[in-house]
């Protein structure tokens, strides 16, 4: 017994000290390099791994992004990895020093010129290797956004760039906050170890007291005063127990206010070099099975997003057999694929936000339930409970079955409404609703959500899924295919740490509840993962 709490304690130590994370940001302090070189700033890209039987980082690179004519291109800067463990070089008139290991690496910029201090964007990507085999990709963008308009060269914009100088001044002073922020913490973990070492000894000298006490007893001849002294000294440890929970609880409060201090300050320094929190989560299951992307922000996040139209590069006008596999690009728009949803949805009751943007409006229809039925049935559409802004455009379809071009499964009397409105839905006669239909297309004919848009198409729609909270056992934790267990919680401080769950998993491997999926990457970034 002694053993098992001691290693309960050590989990908590680990995970207390070892929660990974990317860091990409800009020091501004001005240093004196050879040759009397001064440099705007020195760039940090740092990933601090986990324990290595837990996870390793396998490579550690940092770009650099500029738009040419009528072309953006990403160059890369540096790269570390087993292979090349160490770096010293000069690229493009910027120097650049950096170490690699597999639990740290690290690669520093000392940036000469002053436009890649206030203007350039640079970019960072980890690769790391956890404890199930599986790949999980770090991604941390600084710097200019692509979608940005330039920056004025206009002499009148004087006040502007005197604003950027303020801001990047108030940087400087967040960033030192951050440092005295980091020091208390690193003091109250100090605190919170002592007290666990000095509780474990309690409890230990506790547990063998009670040892002693039954072994100088035979279990025919206990007597009422030694049962007391047994109850009693079960009752401390049960006290001891708590007290050792509630410490750590407290400790997880105070280190989950981190985050939303480093959130407040972003929004004075939107103008300078800034480490962007992601809101989505890609998820790598093994044994070659298709990747998922979650959405861990709306809402609560914990949900698997099942459809996506932004771009209309992604060609939605498909037979049969392409809507029960998916098809598309994480990266872009996408279908997950009739059989995946109902694998999903058949493990118990789920709900779904519908998510909309036309024109200047953004809105958005939620569902308390949906389910799609299997093939045999023809995906029939279950769906109930209302709520939005966007309108109720999607009930009319309830309890209608999947059409597509080459299988009319919808109840006109003449036509093939997936034909006509060149899609593929769960079509009545015909349909208020049609997500899947051709892109930019007018006269009902586009991606149209009646109570939104009339006939028109949106200019954005993203379909999303989780295990409903108002139910029994809804706890969001996922689903089971043939290989893998998706799971869409969050990976920040406040759900369940990364270190913690890889040890939970190890010390019980039989309850099958905890599964680890990879990636937390950004949502304007490429993702290479395909669908189908």
């Amino acid at each position: 017994m002694r053993k098992s709490l001691i290693a309960v304690v050590s989990v908590f130590l680990v995970v207390l000290q070892t929660v990974p994370g990317l860091e990409l940001f800009l020091d501004l302090d001005v240093k004196v390099l050879a040759g009397q070189q001064t440099t705007c700033g020195v760039l940090h890209c740092l990933e601090q791994g986990a324990e290595p039987r837990l996870a390793h980082i396998t490579e550690l690179t940092v770009f650099k992004s500029s738009t040419g004519p009528g072309a953006r291109t990403r160059r890369t800067v540096a790269v570390l990895s087993e292979r090349k463990s160490r770096v010293s070089t000069l690229w493009d008139g910027i120097k650049v020093e950096g170490t690699w290991s597999k639990q740290r690496a690290e690669l520093s910029l000392y940036l000469l010129e002053t436009d890649d201090c206030k203007l350039a964007e640079f970019s960072c990507q980890v690769h790391i290797v956890d404890g199930y085999k599986e790949r999980r990709v770090g991604f941390a963008r600084l710097g200019t956004d692509s979608d940005e308009p330039a920056a004025s060269t206009n002499p009148k914009d004087e006040a502007s760039t005197a604003s950027t100088a303020i801001l990047l001044q108030l940087s400087a002073m967040l960033q030192q906050n951050a440092i005295s922020f980091h020091t208390t913490t690193t003091e109250l973990y100090s605190k919170l170890h002592d007290n666990i070492r000095d509780l474990e000894n309690r409890v230990g000298d506790q547990i063998t007291a009670l040892g002693a006490s039954i072994a100088r007893h035979s279990a025919g001849n206990v007597d009422s005063t030694v049962q007391n002294r047994i109850d009693k000294s079960l009752s401390l440890l049960s006290a001891m127990t708590d007290q050792l929970a509630a410490a750590v609880e407290k400790t997880n409060g105070a280190v989950s206010e981190k985050p939303a201090a480093e959130r407040g300050s972003s929004l004075v320094r939107q103008q300078s070099c800034v480490r962007r929190e992601a809101n989505y989560q890609v998820v790598i299951p093994g044994a070659g099975e298709s990747p998922y992307l979650c959405d861990l922000h709306t809402e609560g996040g914990g949900w698997v997003i099942i459809q996506r139209r932004s771009t209309g590069n992604v060609d939605f006008y498909k037979n049969w057999s392409a809507y029960k596999h998916g098809f598309g690009s994480l990266a872009d728009d996408f279908w997950l694929g009739n059989d995946r949803i109902h694998a999903l949805t058949s493990q118990g009751s789920y709900e779904l936000m519908v998510s909309l943007r036309y024109g200047n409006i953004s809105a958005f229809a939620h569902y308390q339930t949906f389910s799609l039925d299997d093939e045999s049935n023809n995906y029939t559409l279950r769906i109930g409970g209302y709520d939005g802004s966007a309108g109720d455009s999607l009930s009319g379809h309830r309890n209608q079955a999947f059409s597509t071009y080459d299988q009319d499964n919808d109840k006109h009397e003449s036509a093939n409404c997936a034909v006509v409105y060149r899609g593929a839905w769960w079509y009545n006669k015909c349909h208020s609703s049609n997500l899947n239909g051709e892109w930019k297309a007018l006269g009902n004919k586009g991606p149209r959500w009646l109570h939104l848009s009339a006939s028109d198409p949106v200019d954005f729609t993203e379909m999303k899924i989780r295990k409903n909270r108002r139910s029994p056992g809804g706890s969001n934790t996922g689903w089971r295919s043939s290989h893998a267990r998706v799971n869409c919680t969050s990976a920040h401080v406040k759900s369940l740490p990364f270190v913690l769950a890889v040890a939970l998993t190890l010390m019980f491997p039989e309850t099958g509840s905890l599964t680890l999926m990879g990636t937390v990457a950004e949502v304007t970034e490429k993702f290479p993962y395909e669908i189908g």
